[in-house]
């Protein structure tokens, strides 16, 4: 039997570092999971220190081009979970 997989999708729009804590919260658990993070276009660098600081697998990034808002992040994002 296949273990279950928890996926965990955030929105993210200019959420500096607190997105990279988030991120490393959520991949400390020992659940097995994913982290899908829907970023509406940020331009604080928030991804790119994202990229920089986490390097893990489990993480997927969405980088939409615009802030298309919360309800829309979380719907691009939902195919893309396991």
């Amino acid at each position: 039997m296949k273990d279950n997989l928890t996926s965990i999708i955030t929105v993210n729009f200019n959420g500096g570092e607190l997105l990279t804590e988030c991120v490393r919260a959520v991949l400390s658990s020992t659940v097995n999971l994913e982290i899908i993070v829907s970023d509406n276009g940020s331009s604080d660098g928030s991804l790119t220190y994202l990229e920089k600081t986490i390097k893990d697998p489990r993480l997927k990034i969405i980088r939409n081009k615009q802030n298309l808002g919360f309800a829309a992040a979380n719907n691009i994002a939902l195919p893309h979970a396991q």
